[in-house]
């Protein structure tokens, strides 16, 4: 018993150390920014499975506490934490709802949240201290971008390597 339990924890550990790395990874390549909390909520699934939920709910909170002391880009960190991390644990649940249609509808709400909720227009803004701007006003007169105060839209900048 005691071997297993060593094993438990030492798996539970490994799969922690190579999500925070993947978290990282996610920060520096911008192509992995999606991925890495993808295959990182893998990792946290596999504990799930192997160890049990008790190591799995460590395993999250380790990660998420670490990718967010640790990871330079806040997007990959709370994108786990708040989107992908816990899923892995709060699925069995949701697979013990016997009408298809609750299920499905309790699954929904789950990924989207309720309008109480903070959304990440939110997080982003306290993070960085601005908004994110999706749909930017467009000038009736010229049907060009109006620009924004704080905003640097550069295209008065001069192009790198451009001869002056």
């Amino acid at each position: 018993m005691k071997a297993r339990k060593s094993w438990a924890m030492a798996y539970c550990g490994m799969a922690a150390a190579l999500s925070v790395a993947l978290m990282l990874l996610g920060a520096v390549f911008p192509i992995a920014m999606f991925i890495a909390p993808a295959v990182a909520s893998f990792l946290i699934a596999t504990v799930c499975v192997e160890c049990g939920k008790t190591m799995a709910l460590t395993a999250y909170g380790a990660v998420s506490l670490l990718s967010l002391l640790f990871v330079p880009d806040k997007e990959v960190a709370l994108t786990f934490v708040f989107l992908l991390g816990y899923y892995p644990l709060a699925k069995p649940k949701f697979e013990r709802i016997r009408p298809a249609v609750l299920r499905i509808v309790c699954k929904l709400l789950l990924c989207n949240g309720t309008p109480d909720t903070p959304d990440i227009m939110a997080v982003v803004y306290c993070t960085t201290g601005r908004a994110l701007d999706w749909s930017p006003q467009l000038s009736a007169s010229t049907g060009s971008p109006v620009p924004v105060e704080g905003v640097d839209d550069f295209s008065n900048h001069p192009t790198p390597g451009a001869a002056s």
